[in-house]
């Protein structure tokens, strides 16, 4: 009897080991396509490619480039938003949130970049010549796109111009200095096939002029000079680009799609959302846990394009008199009105003003001095 319990245990032990095994080999989703069945129509290359594109839009539901500011001095995170606190602090660790968030955002970008890459090929005779090149154009910018922000947060990272299998998961980091010519190398074949701007429905694409704008910044974060100022220069001299005739309007529905803009980040309301105007403004209807940091403020000029320690105009009793009109278009100040509201930040400032039609109609509780305390 006991020789048969014993064989029973063995055996069901056996059963759950080949159960747990099989669990663990199962990687693939039987559910969504293959490389056998998909990459076979122009219209399945668009798929793939929007789905690089998503790569791009956050990372914990703040668009990354804003998230990165708050991990400097530009700005104060109250509430520890994505986890930038501890790279403020001294802290930051290679297993912080932040840091594990970027890696794996910029790499499932590039996994599906070279997923496609690899696999368009298959659709090439029942394709658009023009913008079969195209797509292989947005697809090779946006990897590029990934590969300089990864190289310029982790320095040698591993390089990857084919999708990664279940073999060769793990690989080598490659030094900053041979990924850098790779990626120019890349963005210059994009600016060769895409239009030098995007319009219309193809707004927030990756464009020729966006491609040498971006060889720009990358050239001169690695202090090739000359390289960043050729580039540059064929971006300005191309005549599509100047600057927006309102600043403050820049970041409001009439800036959208200016010719100031070389590539934006397009949302839709009930599609393709943020947090970052929740995380950013004031407590009336946000939660005030990105505030910019005193340095920032103190930073813009006065109108006499003087730094406010060495202009006599500047009076630090009324600090936000007679400074560049860029500060009150960026920052709500104290006396502006955000959501109807008058915004009061001083601790003793206990109510407030609600406005309508610019008149102070009712005093009302001012949530912004009543709770400074960032929402968790």
């Amino acid at each position: 009897m006991k020789e048969i319990k014993k064989l029973i245990i063995i055996v069901t032990g056996l059963l759950l080991v080949v159960a747990c095994e099989d669990t663990v080999l199962n990687l693939e989703d039987p559910g969504s396509p293959t490389d056998a069945t998909f990459f076979q129509s122009e219209a399945e290359l668009e798929i793939a490619l929007v789905g690089i594109y998503e790569s791009l839009n956050f990372v914990r539901a703040v668009p990354f480039p804003q998230l990165l500011d708050h991990t400097t001095d530009y700005a104060f995170n109250r509430g520890n938003v994505g986890g930038t606190i501890p790279a403020t602090t001294g802290g930051l660790t290679s297993t912080e949130g932040i840091v594990t968030a970027y890696w794996d955002r910029f790499y499932t970008g590039i996994q599906r970049a070279n997923n496609l890459l690899g696999n368009m090929e298959k659709a090439v005779e029942v394709s658009d010549p023009t913008r079969f090149e195209e797509i292989r154009g947005e697809a090779l910018f946006l990897r590029a796109f990934f590969y300089s922000y990864l190289t310029e947060l982790y320095g040698d990272v591993p390089f990857r111009t084919s999708i990664a299998t279940l073999d060769d998961l793990i690989v080598p980091r490659t030094p900053k200095s041979e990924i850098i010519p790779a990626i120019i190398a890349d963005l210059e074949e994009a600016a060769s096939v895409l239009p030098s701007v995007q319009s219309g429905a193809a707004r927030g694409r990756a464009s020729g002029n966006a491609a040498k704008a971006l060889i720009a910044r990358i050239a001169l974060y690695n202090e090739d000079y000359p390289l960043a100022a050729s580039s540059a220069l064929e971006v300005i001299n191309s005549g599509e680009h100047s600057l927006f005739g309102d600043y403050k309007s820049l970041f409001t529905d009439s800036g959208v799609g200016s010719t100031e803009i070389l590539l934006d980040l397009s949302y839709t309301l009930g599609t393709t959302v943020h947090g970052l105007a929740q995380r950013q403004a004031s407590r009336f209807g946000g939660w005030c846990q990105l505030v910019p940091a005193q340095q920032t403020i103190d930073s813009y000029e006065t109108v006499n394009g003087l730094p406010i320690d060495e202009d006599p105009l500047y009076d630090p009793a009324n600090p936000f008199d007679n400074r560049d009109p860029r500060l009150a278009a960026t920052i709500a100040l104290p006396n502006s009105i955000w959501t109807g509201h008058i915004i009061q930040q001083h601790s003793d400032s206990i109510a407030t003003w609600r406005v309508e039609g610019g008149e102070n109609v009712e005093r009302v509780f001012n949530p912004n001095a009543a709770n400074m305390v960032a929402v968790k």
